[in-house]
């Protein structure tokens, strides 16, 4: 785990250091990757 115990806290925390630009289409894949590292765990 990468410290973030929960989505919403690593989305804040991306907010604060990329801005909303990343939470656009980087964003969806960053979510895909991680949603499946955390299942297989």
């Amino acid at each position: 785990q990468d410290g973030f115990s929960s989505l919403s806290e690593m989305e804040t925390w991306l907010l604060k250091a990329h801005g909303s630009r990343v939470l656009e289409e980087p964003m969806n894949k960053l979510t895909i990757r991680w949603s499946g590292d955390r299942d297989r765990q």
